[in-house]
């Protein structure tokens, strides 16, 4: 594609100008075909005395199609993002327009979570209504306690979101393996990483539910972060005692099931089962089954013998070199 003539940058920029809008052409990439606005200010009601810095920015991609990506960055603190796609760039910024700030953000006591969204091309209902708009999340981040918590639900199986946590200070965390997976079946144990943990939100549906639920378990974990990191880690424990046991219960699944197995391939000798027994069919071709069963699922289990939950000592969430 040739890079965006000055009569073409005049035509795309029209709706823009007419409510406001500057467009700033030393930070365009003419030769990209993309346009940038100059930053302005927004309020966000969820938090007075917060100014989170609006950029926009708008793209061609050939085609007569345009993207229109819409960030909103506080001063500390994650980035929100919207996008929308489309022919029309005038329409895309009434699309953008409609979804508020506060949309994309959800704060409460001792948290921030924001979200990436994107524009579906398919309405809640059949109709030009902007407030028909459904907006698929792309990404989300929550920050609370020193963390900063990244939810990724693009991946290829579709029913996985990674999710990454790191330390927004620089200083480390001492986290348990349990911290989110006591939420539910849906979160997988936290595994620790060079610069932090990584672990997994188990996803299903399609849209819009798909993206209402990941909102909800997102701001749920926020919320559980926000009051298990204010206090120390031994209240985490006692608050969640039950959870946690339900949690080592679901890891041992696996290697319970192996142990199973064994020991009811070694009885089949004395229950004397005839040769035509569907039990013992069962029995002996078990092997074969569940490994068929685990290449079918999205995430292979881990046959572990998994810690019993106990009570920690420690002052502080920091690592022992930084507290």
């Amino acid at each position: 594609m040739h890079p965006l003539t000055h009569h073409e940058i005049l035509g795309l920029v029209a709706p823009f100008t007419r409510r406001g809008m500057q467009v700033d052409l030393g930070a365009s990439r003419r030769l990209e075909r993309q346009l940038l606005f100059r930053p302005a200010e927004r309020g966000l009601e969820a938090l007075p005395g917060v100014v989170l810095r609006e950029t926009v920015e708008l793209a061609d991609l050939g085609d007569s199609r345009y993207r229109l990506t819409r960030r909103l960055a506080p001063d500390d603190g994650p980035v929100a993002q919207l996008r929308a796609e489309g022919g029309d760039p005038a329409v895309l910024l009434g699309q953008i327009e409609a979804v508020p700030p506060a949309r994309q953000f959800h704060a409460g006591p001792g948290f921030l979570v924001a979200y990436a969204h994107e524009v579906s091309q398919t309405p809640l209902a059949a109709s030009d209504d902007v407030s028909a708009l459904h907006l698929v999340v792309k990404a989300a981040e929550i920050r609370s306690g020193g963390l900063s918590v990244t939810i990724d639900p693009t991946s290829v199986s579709g029913t996985l979101a990674d999710v990454e946590i790191a330390a927004t200070g620089g200083a480390a965390f001492d986290l348990p393996a349990d911290l989110l997976a006591v939420l539910g079946w849906r979160w997988t144990r936290l595994t620790e990483r060079d610069r932090g943990y990584s672990c997994r939100l188990r996803i299903r549906g399609r849209e819009p539910a798909r993206s209402a639920r990941i909102e909800q378990r997102v701001e749920a974990a926020a919320l559980h972060l926000a009051v298990t990191l204010a206090e120390p880690p031994a209240r985490f424990h006692e608050r969640r005692v039950l959870a946690r046991w339900g949690v080592f219960v679901r890891r041992a699944v696996p290697a319970l099931a192996c142990v199973a197995i064994i020991v009811a391939a070694a009885l089949v000798p004395k229950l004397h089962l005839p040769e035509g027994s569907g039990l013992r069919a069962v029995i002996f071709n078990s092997p074969p089954i569940l490994m068929m069963l685990f290449f079918c699922l999205h995430e292979v289990p881990t046959i572990e013998i998994p810690p019993v939950p106990r009570r920690s000592t420690a002052l502080t969430w920091r690592k022992a070199e930084d507290s």
